[in-house]
């Protein structure tokens, strides 16, 4: 899958564009001829077959080209949200990276957390530019293509896992096969569909929905490395583009900006929404300002894409979920009332956790709780295990409380989610100081504020007399004389 379709379009269609980024367009030959050259350069450099190699970079151009040579040469592309901190000491412990690709300002980042200098670090400075001389079907570079095993490993992606650190998710190039076919074979996409590449590809969703599905089927991808209302809504007017896949938080950000100016945005096919659950009025609201319905994409990191709501029906897109994609079975646990845990069976989910035993082919407990009509379309009612979920970023409680625990002022801590009206959810953090100390509530967040992704800090943190532990969890008993607030900026969760 590396190159074949890549190849193929490069062959069929060498002059359909790409990719667009920053004012510049790669058509299809000459994308692989900037893989094929970094190729040669990641090989000059002693990088080869099986070699880890960290990807740490923004949506761009360098992200596309970096990846498909990384598994051109045969190396494991490693992703990981560019917002972590020290949780890449966690990463980093756990992989022997060869090579770190970043750019000035990533890289600089990621110095603040760990030592690199071990590893054979590629700066992109996106200096890679359009050059459509030197490749045909025949030529060295068309031949240089490695094809590799399916059984390969092709992917690590980095997401926030049940043990308080992010867990590294295993994809073979089978799975990521299947997992393509699985998508490809629901949703209606056509070669001569634009895509708007704005949500991080470090995240699952997006990496297998938008960017590897764009490029496969021939599609134009256009890139953007951060999403801001305005130009996103210009570029889907100029550029006259097809499929929109963000999340919740995203969509809540258009609305406003579609309150004080109109923007064409007839182009649209398909708008699509995952990550977390679309509110009722902000779908109604984003119809009522555009005509285009939210349709919500349901799947994790470990299975990939289990079921996609594709009716013209708002009502039930903000209800459901929909129904499962080609080559997926879903089943639910009932006992008697029509309610209980989604399993799922399919084709294409993930080989297994990194250095951890393979997943089983058979059915896998989703962790949440849902029920299924007559019609198949599927309902979610709740999460069996209770994560954070930060305008659709997944917050693992665990982590927090573990960082919290660490701090010499802490005694115990307690981390949870609090309901917002714009992000769905932010962190809150109840802890008792340790009676020697003089710990104030801005001490603890700028704490965490160094230690963790700014995503993952609390936000409210209160100073408690007690937490009661108890056989299913935790629970507290406030000291309300003592609470503090922090401000949220929206620019620190995009």
């Amino acid at each position: 899958m590396t190159f074949s379709f890549l190849h193929s379009h490069a062959c069929n269609r060498p002059d359909h564009t790409a990719i667009k980024y920053q004012g510049k367009e790669w058509t299809y030959r000459s994308l692989i001829q900037e893989i094929t050259r970094v190729m040669n350069d990641m090989a000059d450099k002693g990088i080869g077959r099986t070699d880890k190699i960290l990807l740490y970079l923004p949506n761009s151009i360098d992200f596309v080209v970096h990846y498909f040579a990384s598994t051109g040469i045969g190396a494991i592309p490693v992703l990981a949200d560019i917002k972590y901190q020290q949780e890449m000491k966690h990463i980093f412990a756990e992989n022997q990276l060869k090579c770190i690709i970043g750019n000035g300002q990533s890289l600089e980042h990621l110095r603040q957390y760990v030592d690199l200098s071990d590893e054979i670090i590629i700066d992109v400075n996106s200096r890679l530019q359009p050059d459509a001389t030197g490749f045909s079907p025949d030529s060295p570079e068309a031949n240089a293509l490695e094809v590799p095993s399916q059984d390969d490993i092709a992917l690590i992606l980095y997401t926030s896992g049940s043990t308080g650190y992010p867990k590294g998710i295993v994809n073979t190039y089978r799975t990521l096969n299947e997992a393509l076919s699985n998508y490809l074979g629901t949703l209606p996409f056509t070669s001569d569909d634009i895509f708007v590449g704005v949500t991080p590809f470090f995240h699952s969703y997006a990496f297998g929905s938008c960017f590897l599905s764009c490029l496969a089927i021939g599609g134009t991808l256009l890139l953007y490395d951060t999403f801001i209302p305005r130009p996103i809504l210009k570029a889907i007017e100029e550029e006259k583009a097809t499929v929109f896949q963000g999340v919740p938080f995203m969509y809540h950000l258009l609305i406003q900006q579609l309150e004080s100016r109109t923007y064409d945005l007839s182009s649209l096919r398909l708008c699509i929404s995952a990550g977390a659950p679309i509110k009722e009025m902000e779908a109604a609201e984003f119809y009522k300002q555009t005509g285009h319905v939210i349709h919500q994409e349901y799947g994790s990191t470990e299975t990939g894409t289990m079921a996609v709501n594709l009716s013209p029906d708002m009502k039930l897109n903000i209800e459901s979920v929909g129904k499962p994609l080609f080559n997926v079975e879903i089943r639910i646990t009932d006992e008697g009332s029509g309610e209980g845990q989604l399993f799922v069976r399919k084709k294409g989910h993930a080989y297994g956790y990194l250095n951890d035993a393979p997943f089983e082919d058979d059915w896998w407990p989703t962790g949440d709780f849902g029920k299924m009509d007559r019609e198949g379309n599927i309902f979610i009612l709740g999460r069996l295990k209770k994560m954070i979920n930060v305008a659709g970023l997944k917050v693992n409680p665990q982590e927090v409380e573990a960082v919290l625990a660490a701090h010499p002022g802490v005694a115990d801590v307690m981390v949870g989610g609090l309901l917002h009206p714009e992000f769905g959810e932010i962190v809150a953090a109840y802890l008792i100081p340790h009676p020697a100390a003089n710990v104030t509530q801005e001490e603890i967040m700028q704490y965490c504020y160094e230690k963790l992704a700014l995503y993952k800090a609390p936000r409210v943190v209160y100073f408690v007399n007690e937490i009661t532990k108890t056989s299913l969890g935790k629970s507290v008993q406030l000291n309300n004389e003592r609470l503090i607030s922090s401000s949220i900026k929206e620019s620190e969760l995009k």
